[in-house]
């Protein structure tokens, strides 16, 4: 037989050349995929309906507060909580005005390798998604109203050269009257210069951010590069306002989960153990192929204290990880709240709304800034489940008691229907409607640098 036989596999019907081999493979994939899911799912609705009951319209949880883990495995064989000491962390509960019991808290859980979700907002991703993905992208009829002439586009969502000098000179904070036309600056009325207890936020597109906080430097979900995919992938609408090497000297990097528009390989080879970098469960093995150990696995709810001056925690979201199809849900996702002396700071990297917004707030909040996602939210029949509407992210940012909030994960990546600026707009209508200040919530250009003092409101400053 030919080489090229092995690779195509051909089958004569009629005159019609059917590839067999690409098809198998395929069918096979997705026969496993969905018997995979079946199996995840019905292990996932017991452990949800474990202690559920409906209680006034409400589903509300049953639970023994001192349920044990040998309880909880026995009855739910097949289940390996990420973290077996934090295993009641999934039971734990609040008591709420109607003497019912509502779920307070969730732990990371993980059936045969693979996380899931534990919240009743996620549906399930199986091999059925597939077939919707496929109809959506056959279907789809819009180009998100992008101008096809460059300089309509440079108009409609222009970009700012980061200054450089300025961001440089943290912790030691620059008088108001160096800041350029990059900075948005919130200086305090008291003062004619901003003091080393604010925080800066520089966004580069998608959920990169430059934050500057109590003398560190954090970087989250580093991409620079022009696809999130090395010739294949998305291409950035606008290009990235700088490069990673221009940036001060990074401290910390926080990743909240492996897809491609959120961790890209380069700023990974290029930072490498220069910084620390901060995790999700089950990325420690990827990071390692690029020889980069200096990193730091958490799991939701975990803490660790960086240089006894930074808290930094894991807190949970609602999303999904993979790079390719076969390692769909390997890792973990993870939102990060960064707590200093002065500041705290909250990365969500990508999400759908859920319940754990509130948890996150109610312990860790007030929070000085918070990082959420607005964009890639259309069709909502779709991606609701992974990705919150710019509605969903002020009601993030009520629930997280964020005193500021920077929407990100826009106007970067083209991968959903929206109009490619509806998410600002949207951002500002939903939050007036809210009667959320535009002083709380707000959007930047790509690349420009907001000071925020804690407490303060914003204002612009210099030319614009």
């Amino acid at each position: 037989m030919p080489p090229q036989a092995t690779i195509t596999v051909a089958l004569s019907y009629n005159g019609r050349t059917v590839l067999i081999l690409p098809i198998l493979f395929l069918g096979g994939i997705l026969f496993f995929e969905q018997g995979r899911w079946l199996w995840h799912r019905r292990h996932r609705q017991r452990v949800l309906k474990m202690h559920w009951e409906n209680v006034d319209g409400q589903q509300v949880l049953e639970v023994v507060p001192d349920l044990q883990l040998e309880e909880l495995t026995d009855e739910e064989p097949g289940l390996v909580p990420a973290d077996p000491e934090g295993a009641r962390k999934a039971v734990a509960v609040m008591r709420e005005p109607n003497e019912g019991w509502r779920q307070k808290l969730y732990t990371s859980l993980r059936f045969a390798g693979r996380f899931v979700n534990p919240f009743l907002e996620w549906r399930d991703k199986n091999a059925t998604n597939f077939w919707e993905y496929l109809h959506w992208q056959l279907t789809r009829t819009n180009r998100n109203g992008i101008p096809r002439n460059r300089q309509l586009l440079e108009d409609a969502l222009p970009t700012v050269k980061p200054n450089f000098a300025l961001l440089h000179k943290r912790p030691q904070p620059p008088p108001i009257a160096d800041l350029s036309s990059s900075w948005i600056a919130e200086p305090s009325p008291h003062s004619d210069s901003l003091t080393s207890h604010n925080m800066n936020v520089t966004w580069f597109g998608q959920s990169t951010c430059l934050v500057q906080m109590d003398g560190y430097n954090v970087l989250t979900d580093p991409i620079f590069s022009e696809r999130t995919i090395d010739y294949i992938g998305p291409r950035r609408l606008r290009p990235a306002p700088c490069k990673l090497s221009e940036l001060p000297k990074i401290d910390i990097v926080l990743v909240s989960h492996n897809h491609y528009d959120h961790l890209d390989h380069k700023a990974v080879k290029e930072l490498g153990n220069s910084v620390t970098w901060y995790i999700p469960l089950g990325m420690r093995d990827w990071f390692a192929r690029y020889g980069v150990t200096k990193v730091v696995e958490l799991d939701w709810w975990q803490e660790h204290q960086h240089d006894d001056r930074l808290q930094i925690i894991s807190t949970p979201i609602q999303h999904w990880s993979g790079r390719h199809f076969f390692d769909v849900n390997q890792t973990l996702w993870s939102s990060f709240v960064v707590r200093g002396p002065h500041n705290s700071f909250f990365h969500c990297g990508d999400t759908g709304y859920c319940s754990a917004f509130a948890e996150i707030g109610k312990r860790y909040g007030p929070i000085t800034l918070a990082a959420l996602p607005i964009g890639s939210y259309e069709p909502r029949w779709f991606l609701r489940h992974q990705h919150a509407s710019p509605e969903e992210a002020v009601q993030m940012h009520k629930e997280l008691r964020a005193k500021h909030t920077i929407g990100v994960h826009w106007g970067t990546f083209m991968m959903s229907d929206e109009h490619y600026l509806d998410p600002p707009r949207v951002l500002d209508e939903s939050r007036e409607e809210a009667g959320v200040g535009g002083r709380e919530v707000f959007t930047t250009r790509i690349g420009e640098t907001v000071v925020v003092p804690p407490g303060e409101g914003w204002r612009s400053f210099g030319e614009d």
